[in-house]
């Protein structure tokens, strides 16, 4: 009898712990952040594109000037599998990193970052880079990523010697699509600004 005693006041103990555990974890649970463009990130970066589903891609500090291959021969990897949509970035850049290997070059200089704690930095995408633009310039947060020049994306051009970029400093209301969005020879020394998903 003292056993089952014993045995039903640890069971009705437990249970106790057990309620008051879930009434604290999911019956309150903590909001989310709600994020909108132009806020710092988890990250510490600058929100410029949203999900609608509570996510989004952050901008990281610009990392300089880099090439998107280096190649002195000219001699450029043929890098199968590139997209363009938001989205591919980040698999891109696991791709690049995975053709070239090792060296400074814009991708491998975004997959090696870090800010606040986050590691799992990339290369835009030729659409994620053309949504950080319009961050700049219909949102009109001009300070928010600088400098403001031509930024490389992780998508390949169409020969495997090409890549697009995004030159930030021209208006695109005023100037025509292909003067501020195009393809350079990746040996082009083009400024490189990591971006990660949240």
């Amino acid at each position: 009898m003292k056993k089952t005693f014993i045995l039903l006041l640890a069971l009705f103990l437990m249970s106790c712990s057990n309620n008051d555990d879930e009434s604290s974890s999911d019956n309150n649970p903590k909001p989310d952040l709600v994020y909108a463009i132009g806020d710092k990130g988890p990250g510490g970066g600058v929100v410029f594109y949203l999900d609608g589903k509570g996510g989004g891609l952050e901008a990281g500090t610009t990392l300089g000037v880099a090439k998107w291959e280096d190649s002195p021969n000219y001699t450029f990897t043929n890098i199968i599998g590139l997209g363009t949509e938001i989205g591919t970035g980040k698999t891109n850049t696991a791709l690049i990193v995975s053709a070239i290997g090792s060296g400074k070059y814009a991708a491998k200089l975004c997959d090696d970052y870090i800010q606040g704690g986050f590691d799992d930095w990339f290369l835009p995408s030729k659409m994620e880079l053309k949504a950080m633009y319009e961050l700049l310039h219909d949102v009109g947060c001009g300070g928010c990523i600088s400098p403001l020049n031509n930024i490389w994306s992780s998508s390949q051009g169409s020969t495997k010697g090409s890549a697009w970029n995004i030159d930030f400093m021209t208006d695109r209301d005023t100037t025509p699509y292909n003067n501020w969005m195009f393809e350079l020879n990746k040996n082009a020394d083009l400024y490189v600004n990591p971006v990660r998903k949240f």
